[in-house]
């Protein structure tokens, strides 16, 4: 690539970072050439960039409906360069820049095309054949909802998103909405979303070729189930289409805040979603079962020592109160067992579900067969062509992340990047590869390596390095 094709490329990458953080990461390769590069090919604001990536998103999704018999990925990318360079806009892209945006999308295999253009037909049992986890659906369920919910909030947005999963997928399936913004490219934000309101500036819902599959899979599915007062009336406008169109309506849409002030959104937290099970409570219920029934054996014993002069009869009425609580206890220990041993086979089908569906993913059709090719490549047998080993690196990824939301994470660090943070921030944020010899409140750090999150969740922090401040600098 080009300077030129490499700062539009940059700007796609980080469309969501603000410009200072641009020109900051920018400078760090263009010095100071760096504003000039970004004016000259019209992204220099954070608008500009916002433009170009959802504009770009919307044409490739278009492309990818309008097209659905185009499997081979040159083809598609070929298709989405030339219709772009058709637009008025001052960006021209190339092959390059087109296979590496469409490579950030949810949208980059085959099979994922799939799934979104059976949703774009209202069809989502078509797609859960191709993905049947809720990742594209959640997605673009809240790019359709922040198109017609005034004033951005997302917490309204969230509830809908939720109330429309949970028509489709059991509670063993299902993950909050809110674990999905990041990848519809929104952040999580009290009162106006300032991305959300952005993405309105220049999308409207009649601009996205999926908005009447959603409306036909919300309808649909609102006949046989109960929705609540809030979808209730996003229903009822949805009904006025037909009179006065889907982009009116939009504009119009407004809801009470007395139903948005009642709802009861309860996923507002990160990682209340996890598969994980917790057998604590079991396994507690059963040690204080057999705590009582400890100190009621000792209790009788005691009793019985003294009160043996007390005569037979006494003895007899105390042996057998001692059986019946022995027999109580007995059957609750065995229910108990039971219900641990119910628990963990629950636990192991869960997690071989999951195991299982990551396999296909990577080793079945569905990954083009992926895991085959890399273990030939494990064993010296290489491709000609050393693109195709980046492809395939990049194709394992994205699998990755469709199937079991692995991301990378890195805090919005650049690897090598140089920056301060302090002492609270390193511990909390970052792992470091050695202690830390500054005494100072504020450290000097290098990125060295990627952390790793689950949906959303993080499970690996980023590895940093300390730096030592040159003579000079501020410590």
């Amino acid at each position: 690539m080009n300077t030129i094709e490499r700062v539009i490329d940059f700007s796609l990458k980080n469309y969501g970072k603000g410009s200072e953080k641009i020109l900051e990461l920018l400078a760090q390769e263009f010095g100071e050439e760096t504003e000039s590069l970004l004016r000259k090919v019209s992204l220099y604001s954070f608008d500009k960039r916002n433009n170009l990536y959802w504009k770009l998103q919307i044409l490739c999704e278009k492309t990818i409906f309008e097209n659905p018999q185009i499997e081979n990925e040159d083809t598609l990318i070929s298709l989405i360069k030339t219709e772009w360079n058709k637009l008025d806009e001052p960006q021209k892209l190339t092959m390059d820049l087109c296979a590496n945006f469409l490579s950030l999308t949810k949208l980059k295999y085959n099979h994922a095309r799939k799934a979104f253009i059976y949703i774009c037909q209202g069809d989502l049992e078509g797609s859960k054949l191709f993905i049947p986890d809720q990742r594209i659906l959640t997605e673009l369920l809240i790019r359709y909802f922040v198109c017609f919910l005034e004033g951005e909030n997302d917490i309204q947005i969230l509830s809908l998103v939720d109330e429309v999963i949970s028509w489709h997928y059991t509670v063993e399936e299902t993950k909050p909405a809110q674990q999905y913004l990041l990848g519809a490219g929104f952040r999580l934000k009290k009162g106006k979303n300032g991305r959300m309101a952005a993405y309105k500036k220049i999308i409207n819902v009649d601009g996205l070729c999926f908005a009447e599959g959603l409306e036909k899979i919300i309808l649909e599915s609102s006949k046989h189930c109960k929705p609540s007062e809030l979808m209730k009336v996003f229903i009822d406008n949805l009904h006025g289409y037909s009179e006065q169109g889907i982009t009116q309506t939009a504009k119009n849409l407004k809801i009470d805040k007395g139903i948005t002030d009642s709802l009861p959104y309860s996923q507002t937290l990160i990682g209340n979603s996890d598969e994980t099970i917790d057998l604590m409570g079991a396994t507690s219920e059963q040690e204080t079962v057999e705590k009582d029934l400890n100190q009621a054996l000792s209790s009788i014993h005691r009793a019985m020592e003294k009160m043996k002069s007390g005569g037979n009869l006494l003895l007899t009425v105390l042996e057998e109160e001692y059986s019946n609580k022995l027999e109580i206890a007995e059957d609750e220990l065995k229910r108990l067992n039971m219900a641990l041993e119910q628990e963990k086979e629950r636990v192991r089908q869960t997690e071989e579900k999951v195991l299982s569906n990551l396999l296909k993913a990577l080793g079945g059709s569905r990954g083009d067969y992926l895991l085959s090719d890399l273990f030939e490549e494990s064993q010296g047998i290489k491709p000609n062509n050393p693109n195709i080993s980046t492809g395939r690196l990049v194709n394992l990824f994205s699998n990755l992340n469709l199937t079991i939301g692995l991301e990378e994470f890195s805090n919005f660090k650049e690897i090598n990047e140089i920056f301060i943070v302090t002492r609270a921030e390193l511990i909390k944020n970052y792992e470091t590869n050695g202690p830390i010899s500054s005494d100072s409140d504020e450290i000097k750090v290098k990125l060295l390596k990627y952390g790793w999150m689950l949906n959303n969740r993080i499970i690996i922090p980023p590895l940093v390095t300390e730096m030592k401040f040159k003579d000079g600098e501020e410590n």
